[in-house]
């Protein structure tokens, strides 16, 4: 905004002081002119008087002898002065003698005198009349207030100077020139008001002092302040480094769940594309980036109650044929200064570990060699059923596996293992579970399955496709034979893992010991019944040994 025009302390001084000079020599000239006026008008009273004094005596001779001629003299002696405008001598027997001068004047008050006889001083026998001359009063006033005006002009005129150089030389360029000094100075600079020689012990003389005290104050201040400044920015440039450079993401959000603002980690993490600025980022609602949207409200609906921290693990929703990624959220409510209340949160990129646990658990849950799941893991599942009715255990051994393993060493037996486990894979559904149980023990458990001859042709089908050839490389084939035993019930009978796998492996040892290479399953009622399919496992053109 631009200042209104400036006007310097001096030529206001000099202009409050010509002015008033002014008012004060105008003032006193009229005052002057009144008085003067008034006092001329009582002077030429008292002559007039004077000079009735003077013609007193004619007059009355006169006037007793009604003598024109003596009456004429007495009055023209009287005009001959000049505070004389009009005189008239007059009795009471009717003499009259008037005379007046030519020139037009306004009078004055008329000034009447009475005319005793001469024989007795107490009979007034006439009157002379004088009625003064207005201009000559108003002339002497004007003589006199001219010269009380000079006067008083000197007088003013010499002590308006005085008083100009006084309060200029003490007062308006000291000040003034503290004033430029002090508007020159820039902030935090070091140059300070110097000393007034007129003004060292006075107000002006303490004021500057006081001046440059404070701006030495000032200055220590804007210097505290430009470090205090400089470590807040040195400060906030490592916050801001520490807060993009997080290997957390950090964020904000309302009660509603929008994003209210966030780090480049973040970002990253949420897969938000670098072209959305951040107050589109601010329209973001934070549970659109998470599969299990609703949990992710719940965890903020606890956050919000509890006012404790929370957390949880959620899924990302990531791009199309992009890894699962996994996060760690925890969330806290904070109240601002002003009473506003926030989310604040850090999200953790947990993918790694998530598929570190989930290597881990597959691990121990799976055999390393064939992929299918071990023994604990196979008990685990079916000790947890769901919405299951029936359910058949098949105990495997192969046959001719050891010979065959001995022969040609572990590498080709490890390949036979693999190759059984993926035919085994083959013949049964999804819902079922292959499990390997240790060497060349393999557990199939079929669920629900319609009848006891849909689990028979399993068995017929994996036996088959077990016998077929397994090629190990360009010049080993190997052809092993399996013999299988089977269990079933219904859920509504109590039978645990442990019975139901000891009778399918009774029944397996059945099939071994009538000839391999076929099933045995043990009904209910104690009928068994067994089936073959031929001892023709060979590796090469070497037969297996019997177990």
């Amino acid at each position: 905004m631009a200042s209104k025009q400036f006007r310097s302390l001096n030529t206001k001084l000099l202009t409050y002081v010509a002015w008033s000079s002014f008012v004060i020599l105008l003032v006193a000239a009229l005052a002057s002119f009144f008085i003067q006026y008034e006092r001329s008008k009582v002077n030429t009273t008292t002559m007039l008087n004077q000079l009735l004094d003077t013609v007193e005596d004619t007059a009355t001779v006169a006037v007793y002898s009604r003598n024109k001629q003596i009456a004429d003299d007495v009055l023209t002696g009287l005009l001959k002065n000049d505070i004389v405008h009009k005189a008239m001598i007059f009795s009471k027997e009717g003499f009259l003698l008037e005379r007046s001068k030519n020139n037009p004047s306004n009078t004055m008050d008329q000034i009447n005198r009475p005319v005793y006889s001469l024989f007795d001083s107490k009979d007034v026998i006439g009157y002379i009349n004088i009625q003064p001359s207005a201009k000559y009063s108003l002339t002497e006033a004007k003589y006199d207030t001219l010269y009380n005006i000079i006067s008083s002009f000197i007088l003013i005129g010499l002590t308006a100077l005085v008083i100009v150089w006084v309060m200029q030389k003490y007062i308006s360029k000291p000040l003034a020139f503290v004033s430029n000094t002090l508007h020159d100075i820039g902030s935090g600079e070091k140059q300070r008001i110097p000393t007034l020689k007129n003004n060292k012990n006075d107000e002006l003389g303490q004021l500057r002092t006081d001046i440059n005290s404070l701006l030495s104050t000032l200055e220590d201040k804007f210097n505290d302040q430009y470090a205090l400044r400089q470590n807040i920015e040195s400060m906030e440039q490592q916050l801001r480094h520490m807060y993009n450079s997080s290997s957390a993401g950090l964020f904000l959000l309302d009660l509603e769940g929008r994003l209210l603002t966030s780090n480049s980690t973040l970002r990253n993490i949420l897969n938000i594309p670098t072209a959305i600025n951040d107050q589109c980022e601010q329209q973001c609602v934070f549970s659109e980036f998470i599969i299990e949207s609703e949990k992710f409200e719940l965890l903020m609906n606890r956050a919000i109650s509890s006012g404790q921290l929370v957390s949880q693990d959620f899924t990302l929703i990531e791009n199309h044929n992009a890894s699962p990624v996994w996060a760690h959220c925890l969330l806290s409510k904070i109240t601002t200064s002003s009473g506003q209340t926030n989310l604040e949160g850090v999200l953790f990129d947990v993918t790694r570990r998530v598929e570190a646990e989930i290597a881990i658990k597959h691990e121990a849950a799976h055999d390393p060699l064939t992929g299918l799941l071990r023994r604990q893991a196979t008990q685990s599942r079916f000790e947890n059923p769901s919405a299951v009715q029936t359910c058949c255990f098949l105990m495997m051994d192969l046959d001719g596996f050891k010979q065959a393993n001995d022969t040609y060493g572990h590498l080709a037996g490890d390949k036979v293992l693999k190759i059984t486990s993926d035919r085994l894979n083959q013949c049964v559904r999804s819902s079922d579970i292959v499990c390997r149980l240790g060497g060349d023990e393999f557990l199939i458990i079929l669920y629900n399955y319609q009848s006891q001859n849909l689990a028979l042709g399993i068995a017929e089908k994996i036996i088959t496709l077990i016998h077929q050839s397994m090629v190990i490389n360009e010049n080993t084939t190997i052809n092993v034979g399996i013999s299988i035993g089977l269990a079933d019930f219904t859920f509504n009978d109590e039978h645990d893992f442990e019975s139901m796998l000891k009778k399918a492996d009774d029944a397996m040892y059945e099939v071994k010991r009538q000839g391999k290479n076929g099933y045995c399953i043990k009904n209910p009622n104690g009928e068994t019944t067994l089936k073959f399919f031929g001892a023709d496992f060979a590796t090469n053109d070497l037969s297996t040994e019997n177990h």
